[in-house]
């Protein structure tokens, strides 16, 4: 099963939403940001109410987090960055959401969100023309 929602958007806080099933279209979500250069990566803690970590090491208990987003009321299931300077975060969860958040320097503001999905949002991504998000359950 799988579903295909496409967001376009003319800017990142104009995003819309519009739905298509077309396979075509999803060879263009697997575009990976350009990593030959410093990147700016926020240092989250946790992403739902539960306090699940990225870190199972010994060492994560001496990490501090920059900032906290509490985006999902139940697992989150993937995160994903947009291609180029945008500066957007997409998560989607078992809650049925995908959320898109705005990275600033003092946090994240939401910016979109995909509710009434039929299953739990396995995956996310990006669309290579910076326009687009898909997510699949």
């Amino acid at each position: 099963w799988l579903l295909l929602t496409r967001c376009i958007a003319a800017a990142p806080s104009a995003l819309k939403s519009a739905s298509s099933s077309s396979s075509d279209e999803s060879n263009d979500q697997q575009s990976q940001p350009n990593h030959g250069g410093p990147q700016t990566t926020p240092s989250i803690e946790r992403f739902s109410e539960f306090g699940d970590s990225f870190t199972e090491d010994a060492e994560s208990s001496s990490w501090v987090p920059l900032n906290v987003l509490d985006a999902h009321d139940a697992y989150v299931l993937k995160i994903r960055f947009a291609p180029g300077p945008a500066r957007l975060l997409a998560t989607c969860s078992s809650d049925g959401t995908a959320q898109i958040w705005q990275s600033h320097s003092d946090g994240f503001s939401r910016q979109c969100g995909f509710n009434g999905h039929p299953r739990w949002v396995w995956d996310c991504a990006f669309g290579a023309d910076r326009r687009s998000f898909y997510t699949a359950c």
